[in-house]
């Protein structure tokens, strides 16, 4: 485990200055494509990990926080965006039904994850922040998995 969590800091030093281009608007699809090539290829993603784990990763990587702090429902408002930003790209691509996705996580209740889903839709429309944290998420996401439909 602490050889993942050493792979994912080097991963997410090497990202710094996409995600800040990609938070300031300041987005070139192919600079970004020709720098994160690299993630396909990468034993991070294509260890013997589920769909869903590759989504968190990413999306922790991308927003700058850690596997670990996603997964154990600390209620930090960075934290829960980015678990919020997960959840619903993990329903998107996957299509996991809420009881399985609060199976993910570890949760006894799949109306969490309806809340969560039911807010990530509507901040999406409503806060730019939220919004770019959720583009720069799929940018990642679009990379390191070509073959999902995000």
């Amino acid at each position: 485990m602490n050889d993942l969590i050493d792979y994912v800091d080097l991963i997410r030093r090497q990202l710094e200055d996409i995600i800040i281009k990609v938070y300031q608007g300041e987005y070139d699809p192919a600079e970004t494509y020709i720098s994160l090539l690299k993630l396909n290829n990468s034993r991070w993603l294509c260890a013997d990990r589920s769909d869903a784990e590759t989504i968190i990763l990413i999306t922790a990587i991308a927003l700058n926080t850690s596997y670990e702090n996603m997964m154990e429902g600390r209620y930090d408002r960075d934290i829960t965006e980015a678990r919020r930003i997960s959840m619903y790209f993990i329903r998107r691509i996957l299509g996991l039904s809420q009881r399985k996705i609060a199976a993910i996580y570890k949760l006894k209740d799949h109306n969490t994850i309806k809340y969560h889903l039911d807010k990530a839709n509507v901040m999406i429309l409503r806060d730019p922040d939220f919004n770019t944290k959720v583009e720069a998420v799929k940018c990642l996401l679009h990379i390191a998995r070509s073959d999902w439909i995000i």
